[in-house]
């Protein structure tokens, strides 16, 4: 499994930590990439994985509006130009936006003009039915443990097992959106994960300590620059040696035939 971190690129101090540490494992927005592509090119020489996600959630809400077809298009050109350095990326998975129609073309469109097949992202409004599609067809699928516009799960943890084994049946590898609750990424396996978790605990005047395969988390009163800094740099070691344990973790099992 892959821990990817994210919610690095949109805070100053956080791409000096990932080039620092050397954090293989990455997922980046191309919101906001698209205006500084420089960091593709500072992260180049240490990264083992980057997924990039089209950023569009961000658009999502009724207050926010774009020129779709140019940031289509311009997302699809990015994606070309980088291709060297982008290891998957994501399509545009707004259809409570724009509907599944429109939202089938665009994926169409991203693999004519880039040649690479996206990240298909199945949300519950497609039904289990287009899941079983998906896997059928596309590599690599994903699904969000939770939505964050709504605060609700978008699938049930539950049912983890039915979407990751009809995946994995298939051939298909599966990326899990925003989750980062240990006790379920050590029992289902994810090809990727990805997480803001430890920028956000950060913002919130809490440090993470990752020890024995558990994480805790310790409030802090003060709420000053220096101090947050401090704790963005601690919690992103953290976030380190999770990615760490969980990629041996699965390895491990993987070696005594536990998963396929």
């Amino acid at each position: 499994m892959k821990f990817l971190v994210a919610g690095w690129e949109t805070e100053r101090d956080s791409p000096e930590l990932v080039a620092e540490y050397k954090v293989p494992y990455l997922l980046a927005s191309f919101l906001y990439l698209r205006n500084n592509p420089e960091l593709l090119q500072r992260v180049a020489p240490f990264k083992r994985f980057l997924m990039l996600d089209s950023g569009a959630h961000t658009y999502q809400k009724p207050s926010k509006e774009t020129d779709w077809d140019r940031y289509v298009w311009e997302y699809a050109k990015f994606v070309s130009m980088y291709s060297n350095l982008i290891d998957e990326y994501v399509e545009l998975d707004i259809e409570n936006k724009v509907g599944l129609e429109q939202v089938e073309k665009w994926r169409e469109f991203l693999v004519r003009k880039t040649g690479r097949v996206p990240v298909v992202v199945w949300h519950k409004e497609r039904g289990k039915e287009y899941w079983l599609y998906m896997v059928r067809k596309y590599p690599y699928v994903g699904f969000s443990g939770y939505v964050s516009l709504t605060e609700k799960p978008e699938i049930p943890e539950k049912n983890f097992a039915w979407f990751i084994t009809r995946a994995h049946e298939h051939g298909a590898k599966v990326h899990g959106f925003g989750l980062s609750r240990l006790p379920i990424l050590l029992k289902y396996p994810f090809d990727s994960v990805d997480s803001t978790s430890w920028k956000q605990m950060a913002v919130n005047g809490t440090r993470i300590y990752f020890r024995n395969g558990k994480i805790i988390r310790v409030r802090e009163n003060a709420r000053t620059r220096e101090r947050y800094r401090k704790r963005l740099r601690l919690n992103m070691l953290e976030a380190l040696k999770m990615q760490q344990y969980l990629e041996e973790y699965w390895e491990q099992k993987k070696r005594k035939g536990v998963v396929g």
